[in-house]
């Protein structure tokens, strides 16, 4: 069966010839494109609407009450690290108690709700790009996606920041290659204040290119850097860290959770040592910065010890580009068994990303199950982002060897 013929390309819209290789030329930065900041503002539209009491709330929310206690702490010379629910790196504290001194309570709380809005819309907009349709119907499933996700909801209500730092560590990935310095200055600082995105530096240290690889450096440096500035922190954030290790919540999304439900222990340093390991050996084999974020998009929360719903929005441009391949084969499925297994194929992966929006619902409803059935039901939502990516490299080597065959 001849290609069908592509359809026309807009501002975000990324080439939906989706796995290890997405054409570099294709997958820019996004911001400068036409159609690109239509889908962001869509994106935020259907946000704000939907979750305007979380955005707009006068009194701090659960987790900006330990931001904020932490912050003030510091500033009154104690241990930010005094509530064991702060986890976050010296940076962050220093960095967040620099801010609430200049811009006091209310101003800092409206920087950090207007970046993690941006940082969310981003990455919606990223997993859009890869869905078939016109402009205007790509706009309205980025407006669908910031209004409905449940996820989404969870990541506002409770303040938290995985998303933002997550963003800025991920979405530098797919042009680390064009601009390595600011890449690579994002990704360092960004792990520093939050390490959601930390294997993302040895993937990019490992991935093809010079300039990716100078990128990597960059990160390491920076990242190092702000370590060192913030140095006599380090021993009340590492105890305490290390505490909270020892303990993590029930009903974290990570495979150390469901490891302990079937009476197993898994390391978190193994963990990410594993994952690490796996994602520098994937990333020799990605052929330009669009396979990198997809790759870093999986990575980055199945390292992690402790995930909760929000930290999954790191996998929408994967979720997008498993759905987009998929459509596209329902549309240009022969009639018939073809068709009917294209079909079949996109019902499967939509229940997975649908796993990962309602990931929060499905922890909860496995609380009261059997620890194996619990395993078992915290496993979609984990392991869904790996097996969307999986799919989309063998359909891609599928694809690539077709002809040959």
């Amino acid at each position: 069966m001849p290609p069908s013929t592509p359809p026309p390309q807009n501002g975000w819209h990324l080439a939906r010839q989706s796995g290890w290789h997405l054409p570099e030329g294709r997958l820019q930065s996004g911001w400068h494109l036409e159609g690109g900041w239509w889908l962001v503002v869509a994106a935020v539209a259907g946000m704000v609407l939907a979750h305007h009491d979380s955005l707009f709330a006068r009194a701090p929310l659960f987790d900006e009450r330990i931001y904020l206690g932490a912050f003030a702490r510091r500033l009154a010379g104690g241990s930010a690290w005094a509530d064991p629910w702060f986890l976050y790196p010296p940076p962050f504290a220093a960095a967040g108690a620099g801010l609430l001194r200049l811009f006091g309570e209310t101003g800092l709380l409206a920087l950090l709700r207007a970046l993690n809005l941006a940082a969310v819309a981003l990455l919606v907009t990223r997993g859009v790009a890869f869905l078939p349709g016109g402009r205007w119907t790509r706009r309205l499933v980025a407006a669908a996606i910031g209004a409905l996700s449940p996820a989404i909801g969870d990541a506002f209500a409770f303040g938290n920041l995985s998303p933002l730092f997550g963003a800025l560590a991920l979405l530098p990935l797919a042009w680390a290659s064009r601009a390595p310095a600011v890449a690579g200055g994002l990704l360092g600082a960004a792990i520093v204040a939050k390490p959601t995105g930390a294997v993302l530096l040895p993937l990019l240290a490992a991935a093809r290119g010079r300039l990716r690889r100078r990128a990597a450096f960059v990160a390491a440096a920076v990242a190092a850097l702000l370590l060192a500035a913030t140095a006599r922190e380090l021993p009340a954030f590492l105890a305490a860290a290390s505490e909270a290790a020892a303990g993590v919540p029930r009903g974290s999304l990570s495979p150390v959770e469901i490891v302990r439900l079937l009476g197993l222990r898994l390391p978190p340093f193994l963990l990410f040592a594993v994952v690490a390991l796996a994602a520098a050996a994937a990333a020799r084999r990605v052929r330009d910065g669009g396979g990198l974020l997809l790759l870093g998009a999986v990575a980055a929360p199945l390292s992690l010890p402790l995930v909760w719903s929000h930290t999954l929005l790191l996998t929408l441009p994967v979720q997008g580009a498993a759905l987009g391949a998929a459509l596209d084969d329902v549309r240009n499925a022969a009639p018939g068994t073809s068709r009917r297994r294209a079909g079949l194929t996109l019902a499967a992966l939509l229940t997975a990303c649908l796993a990962l929006h309602t990931a929060y619902g499905l922890a909860g409803g496995a609380a009261g199950l059997a620890p194996p059935l619990q395993a078992l039901l915290l496993a979609l939502p984990t392991f869904s982002p790996l097996a969307l990516l999986l799919w989309l490299a063998g359909r891609q080597r599928h694809r690539e060897d077709g002809p040959a065959a």
